[in-house]
């Protein structure tokens, strides 16, 4: 009797192992994803009160999902392979300070140069980021661009932004990536926006490339913001969670006898 047990246990054990085995073969492997990458990358030298050593590039999310907290590391060498400074910063924050699929974003990286630093002969650049889940509802709309050299020899962008997302954004601006014939960054600039725009609100922007002389090939607009507020009705939807989870706590305490 026990014999027989057994052997249905086995049965039993050995025809649930091969439906899991032909489960997990049969079903599809995870697509492979291509990471976030930084796509372009130039540097110059800006000279002014203080003279730095700048670094401009753009970052491109390659993934199927969101991607924020994005920072890029820069380690500076002389022609020695010495180190000679470190340096970090985050691109330009993108709408809910994230980058969308498909999404890019400049950033620029400023090594100040004084008598005690080497003019780097080269950089790496070290790119991390954080996944999210998060959907952005924030929505602009660049109207009726135009573009010239002033009589300075400075590269103009001029046009105007509306909110058509149903919120409100707080601390907008206008960024502007200039590209040279070959797709690479050569310039970023930005201008604000005024601080609180409503959904609907139009503001006009002129963003100038000083204190570079340059006549790009191209460019791109992206509007920032520090801040978008969701609609009305949403956060009378998080009120509302918030008064439910205040009355519950209440009636627990009451029944504890507080």
């Amino acid at each position: 009797m026990n014999s027989k047990i057994v052997v249905t246990a086995i049965i039993i054990i050995v025809i649930v192992a091969s439906i899991i085995g032909i489960y997990y073969l049969r079903r599809p492997s995870a697509p492979i994803e291509t990471p976030p990458q930084i796509t372009s990358r130039t540097n110059y030298i800006q000279n002014d009160t203080v003279d730095y050593f700048i670094v401009v590039g753009e970052v491109k999310n390659n993934l199927t999902t969101a991607i924020e907290s994005i920072q890029i590391n820069a380690t500076f060498y002389d022609a020695k392979n010495n180190t000679i400074d470190t340096s970090s910063t985050y691109v330009e924050k993108t709408i809910v300070q994230e980058i969308q699929p498909g999404q890019k974003a400049p950033f620029t990286i400023k090594l100040v140069l004084n008598s005690l630093t080497t003019i780097p002969d080269r950089y790496d650049l070290l790119l991390s980021y954080v996944k999210s889940s998060k959907e952005a509802f924030a929505e602009f709309a660049i109207l009726n661009r135009t573009s010239s050299l002033d009589n300075n020899g400075y590269y103009i962008v001029s046009g105007w932004v509306q909110d058509i997302g149903p919120g409100k954004a707080i601390g907008a601006r206008v960024v502007c990536t200039f590209y040279d014939p070959e797709g690479n960054v050569t310039a970023v600039s930005s201008a604000y926006l005024p601080t609180w725009m409503f959904s609907g609100d139009r503001a006009s922007f002129k963003i100038s490339s000083e204190p570079r002389k340059i006549t790009p090939e191209s460019y791109e607009l992206l509007v920032v913001t520090a801040t978008y507020e969701p609609p009305l009705p949403e956060r009378i939807e998080l009120l509302i969670i918030l008064i439910a989870a205040f009355i519950i706590f209440v009636g627990y305490m009451k029944h504890r006898g507080w």
